[in-house]
C-alpha cells in the first residue's frame, strides 16, 4: 500500500527529483556552459576548423590578424585592446571586432577614429554556429581582455579551434590558461602588457598555434560536456544527501 502524500519515506520521491533535476542540467550543460564545440559542432572543431573564410569574407590575404568575439559592453574592455592596436604600430595589422552593439558600438568606432585606425579596425555583427569558429580559427591571436568575468568561453573555443589566445587576468578562463599552454594572461586594463603579449604571438605563429594544440586535451578533459556533468552529478548527490 502506498503511502499518501507527504508521509513515510520520501527517498523514492527525492531520488526521481533528482533524476528529473540531473536531466534538466545535463540539458543546461550541453547548451550553455560547455561551448559550441559541445553543442553540434564537436566534429566540426576534432577534424579541425578550415582557415581562410573570415579573411575571404573580408577581402584580406596574409596580414596579421587579431580577432575579439563577444558583446560590445565596457566590461569586455575592447578599448584597451583598441589602444593596444594603435601602440603596436603596425599599419599591415587588422583588428576584427565581432558582436553584438549592447550600447558600446558608437563609443568603440569613435576611438578608433581618434586612434586613426579606420583602415585597421573591422566591426562585424554577431557570427554563429561554423561562422564563429572559422573566425576563431582563421585568427592570428584572439584577445580577450575582459574583466569580472566568471569564466569567458571565447579563449577556449580558440585553443580548441587551434588558435593562439591572451586573455584579461580577471577572466576566469585566465586562471585554466595561464595552467596550460596557449595562450598569455594579462593585467587587465594594461594597455602596454596587452600590446606586448599580442605581439609575441604574432612574431612567433609557428610557436603558438603549436602551443595551442597542445592545450586542447586539457580544454576538453576540463570544460567538455562529460567531465562538467560528471561534476554537476556529484554536486547534486552532495546537495541531495540525507
Amino acid at each position: 500500500m502506498r503511502n499518501p502524500p507527504g508521509e513515510g519515506d520520501s527517498r523514492p520521491s527525492r531520488e526521481l527529483a533528482l533524476r528529473r533535476t540531473r536531466r534538466r542540467g545535463r540539458r543546461c550543460v550541453g547548451r550553455r556552459a560547455c561551448g559550441p564545440w559541445e553543442c553540434g559542432h564537436e566534429n566540426y572543431v576534432y577534424s579541425g576548423c578550415p582557415r581562410g573564410q573570415l579573411r575571404a569574407r573580408l577581402g584580406l590575404l596574409d596580414e596579421p590578424l587579431i580577432v575579439y568575439l563577444g558583446q560590445l559592453i565596457p566590461r569586455k574592455r575592447v578599448d584597451v585592446l583598441i589602444h593596444a592596436v594603435a601602440e603596436l604600430a603596425r599599419a599591415e595589422l587588422r583588428l576584427v571586432i565581432v558582436g553584438p552593439d549592447m550600447g558600446s558600438g558608437a563609443e568603440l568606432r569613435d576611438l578608433v577614429q581618434r586612434c586613426h585606425l579606420h583602415d585597421q579596425v573591422i566591426f562585424l555583427d554577431t557570427l554563429a554556429g561554423h561562422a564563429r569558429l572559422a573566425a576563431l580559427a582563421d585568427a592570428d591571436v584572439v584577445a580577450y581582455a575582459s574583466e569580472d568575468e566568471v569564466l569567458g568561453l571565447v579563449p577556449l573555443e580558440a585553443l580548441l579551434c587551434g588558435t593562439p589566445v591572451v586573455v584579461g587576468g580577471d577572466c576566469g578562463s585566465g586562471e585554466t590558461i595561464t595552467k596550460m599552454t596557449g595562450g598569455r594572461v594579462v593585467p587587465v586594463g594594461d594597455v602596454a602588457a596587452l600590446a606586448r603579449a599580442l605581439a609575441e604571438i604574432l612574431d612567433a605563429q609557428v610557436r603558438w598555434r603549436g602551443l595551442a594544440c597542445q592545450a586542447q586535451p586539457a580544454v576538453r578533459d576540463g570544460f567538455g560536456s562529460a567531465s562538467v556533468a560528471a561534476r554537476l552529478d556529484q554536486v547534486y548527490f552532495e546537495v541531495a544527501r540525507p
